[in-house]
């Protein structure tokens, strides 16, 4: 899944496959009512029986992901998926779409904004960072130092700026004029599933229209905070039954899983 937002005012637009799944559906569903709210949403969707669920449980109010299953099939961008980029400011992927090989294309319509999670290899950053406006990375268990470190490796890298957020420890932003840091709002967490997906996108969107990093980073933090209080990261959640028998790590997944080719006439 990749997504695409248009500022000015803020237009969001998503690119999802979806299977023939209670899941799927419950997302679908979200996405129609959340449409009529203030921001629009554009929604590309396909239906197909080749797409990974990845269950999640809320331990204590912590997201875990307890699995997935491996009906996995990566979809390559369309033609008219790469037209419509030209569109937007920014687009907004990471390591789960497994797209790395499209992202000079991407770069070349629009700028890039990339969610690297947890992996911080360096090998891949230095492949990724060049068409990066935004590079983001889950650092919860780094030290200060190591985040200093890992955001200053992907700027050094081509990312015009690197963010890294360390939950409780809050975040820090690395860019032309340097870096600045933000502590984490206390809250007491209901569900933190989406989190980080809120900050990095109000960090997105934040930058995009030229704010000041420190404002962009306090904002960030208080909307990553508000986020935390609403079960389902949207306050949409639906009780399921699901199939954990099929399910593998989410490690495997990634360890099995080939990318998405670039076709020569991309």
């Amino acid at each position: 899944m990749s997504h695409a937002s248009k500022c000015r005012p803020l237009k969001s637009s998503f690119d999802w496959r979806f299977n023939f799944s209670a899941m799927a559906f419950r997302i679908m569903a979200t996405l129609r009512y959340t449409r009529s709210g203030i921001s629009p949403v554009v929604v590309n969707s396909e239906l197909t029986k080749k797409i990974c669920d990845k269950p999640i449980e809320n331990q204590n109010g912590d997201r875990v992901f307890v699995g997935a299953n491996l009906s996995v099939s990566i979809i390559a961008p369309r033609a008219t998926d790469l037209a419509r980029l030209q569109d937007f400011d920014a687009i907004h992927t990471g390591r789960s779409s497994h797209v790395d090989a499209w992202l000079p294309h991407f770069s070349k319509a629009t700028k890039v904004s990339y969610d690297f999670a947890t992996v911080h290899d360096a090998k891949r950053i230095a492949q990724v960072a060049p068409h990066c406006f935004l590079l983001a990375f889950s650092g919860g268990s780094l030290s200060r130092h190591e985040a200093l470190s890992l955001a200053g490796l992907a700027h050094a890298h081509g990312a015009t700026w690197s963010l890294v957020t360390r939950g409780q420890e809050g975040a820090l932003l690395f860019g032309p004029h340097g870096f600045h840091e933000e502590p984490a709002q206390a809250v007491e967490a209901i569900d933190t599933l989406g989190a980080g997906d809120t900050f990095i996108a109000y960090v997105l969107v934040g930058l995009l229209e030229e704010r000041q990093s420190g404002d962009v980073l306090s904002g960030a933090a208080q909307a990553a905070a508000k986020t935390c209080l609403m079960r389902g990261a949207f306050g949409h959640g639906a009780p399921m039954a699901i199939d954990l028998s099929n399910m593998m790590s989410l490690e495997e997944i990634y360890r099995i899983t080939k990318p998405a080719a670039v076709p020569a006439e991309a």
